[in-house]
């Protein structure tokens, strides 16, 4: 008789058990993701806070180094040249050259910043020109402004942003292309005219381009232009280019002359500057008789460039204007001189070939507009708006954790308005206890004005806050200067 096997019936999880298991180890990795994010967000924090505040105690090291050295300029003018709450400008050796340099820490933007003139020992007296200085970051995340602590209320709050030039965020002037870093097509909105163009990297503004391989009889007005197009911006545009300081007419490609010199020229002339504003030709009667100079001085051919532009201005005859998109330039009665004009008209005097450019050069019309900060702020006050509490100066409404999200700072508690600390504060005659300790000088703290002759003692204050949306207190860094012995470094002439 065979024996009957017995199998048994393992019982796996049911359906439900299954789902409730996939629940908690959901719940469970999710807990410890969140946990992990957190602590990899504070310590990502904590980390950058200790960079920042690093790199400004680096840079109030170098400050003191600068400063103690201040010295009677190159021209012998006072060490001190101004001394404000958050900008300090003096003299001295800062790279040890043997040069003393005018140099100048700032605050902008939230940055610690340093600019160096160098003189210019080729004039005399010698001279430091403004338009040469280079300026470098040394210190960001300085939030010298009062951050809230918990328990107070903000009462507004002010944001600063900046204007990059892309087509989200245009310029809203050609002053504010002074700042791009490199070149690029930039976009720009003044007085609702929008329009893009090309930018060089020192922020020269393109208004018009040539193209030698074709012949029209004048420039399409365009909003978006480019290089080698036969095009230049229109006139409605150019009508509120209200702020330009220089021009530039740049030939490229091949030389304007033989031997592959090059033709590229500036000027500030002011009637020529309305000339092209007005979107009339530049260079065409006396008064346009500017004087240009070469965009790199060094060119070997830069006086034939300057010559060029001349004007004969004992003979105007035939040397009317006319619209800019068809006579751009126009060096009248000068045979040999520039032109740029592209049909018959007013100008009628120099030959066709001159006119229709057939030296073989691709002309770029340029210009540049007064230097303007791209950085801009938004003012929000504890004001009902729209069911959120504060109204911003643009007309819309925010929450406070909208503002605080976006890294705006609060200068306003209670009701009560915060000024910003200032970053620099100075001292006159002071007394010492015992030896140099911070906590024990008595300081005649002096008022603004600040009679930059009887700063004694310097107190630089930077607030390092990285993200003041996790963190309310500041980090503090500070340092005193004693310049007492800055006297024997005085000049004898009057500051």
């Amino acid at each position: 008789m065979k024996k009957k096997k017995i199998y048994k019936v393992l019982k796996g999880l049911t359906i439900v058990e299954t789902i409730m298991t996939i629940m908690i180890t959901t719940i469970v990795m999710g807990g410890f993701t969140y946990l992990f994010a957190r602590l990899w967000k504070v310590y990502g924090f904590t980390i950058e806070t200790g960079v920042a505040t690093r790199r400004a105690t680096h840079a109030l090291d170098d400050a003191k180094d600068a400063i103690i050295k201040a010295r009677i300029s190159e021209n012998g003018s006072y060490p001190i040249v101004s001394a404000d709450e958050n900008e300090f400008s003096f003299y001295s050796d800062y790279d040890d050259d043997g040069v003393v340099e005018r140099v100048r820490y700032f605050l902008d933007a939230q940055q610690l910043k340093v600019g160096i003139i160098e003189p210019d020992t080729s004039q005399k007296p010698v001279s430091y020109e403004d338009e040469t200085e280079t300026i470098t970051t040394v210190a960001r995340y300085v939030v010298n402004d009062v951050i809230i602590d918990s328990g107070e209320t903000c009462t507004q709050y002010q944001l600063a942003s900046k204007i990059d030039g892309s087509a989200g965020n245009r310029f809203t002037s050609i002053g504010m292309a002074r700042n791009v870093k490199h070149a690029s097509q930039y976009y720009f909105n003044l007085e609702g005219n929008e329009f893009s163009t090309q930018v060089t990297d020192d922020g020269w503004v393109l208004v018009a381009a040539g193209n030698r391989s074709t012949n029209e009889a004048s420039y399409d007005q365009v909003s978006n232009l480019y290089y080698d197009s036969d095009n230049i911006l229109n006139s409605g545009i150019l009508a509120n280019f209200t702020n330009i300081e220089q021009i530039r007419v740049q030939a490229t490609n091949e030389s304007w002359l033989e031997n592959n010199l090059p033709h590229d020229v500036v000027t500030s002339d002011s009637h020529m500057i309305n000339d092209i504003i007005a979107f009339r030709t530049f260079g065409h009667t006396s008064s346009d008789d500017a004087t240009w100079e070469c965009y790199n001085p060094s060119d070997a051919n830069c006086a034939d460039q300057k010559n060029r532009m001349k004007i004969n201005t004992g003979s105007e005859s035939g040397c009317g204007s006319d619209d800019l998109n068809k006579h751009l330039y126009f060096s009248c009665s000068n045979a040999t001189g520039f032109s740029w004009s592209l049909t018959d008209g007013p100008i009628g005097t120099h030959s066709e070939q001159i006119k229709k450019n057939n030296r073989g050069n691709d002309i770029n019309l340029y210009v540049r507009g007064a230097n303007e900060s791209n950085i801009v702020y938004l003012t929000a006050t504890k004001t009902p708006c729209g069911g959120k509490d504060f109204t911003g100066d643009d007309g819309l409404c925010y929450s406070e954790q909208d503002l605080i999200n976006a890294g705006a700072v609060c200068t306003d508690i209670d009701g009560t308005e915060t000024s910003q600390r200032p970053l620099f504060t100075y001292y006159g005659d002071f007394e010492l206890l015992g030896d140099f300790d911070h906590d024990t000088i008595l300081a005649n703290k002096l008022t603004s004005p600040v009679d930059k002759t009887k700063i004694e003692l310097i107190r630089i204050l930077l607030n390092i806050n990285v993200d003041p949306k996790q963190k309310k207190g500041n980090t503090q860094v500070e340092t005193f200067i004693n310049i007492r012995n800055l006297a024997a470094k005085k000049s004898t002439s009057s500051p």
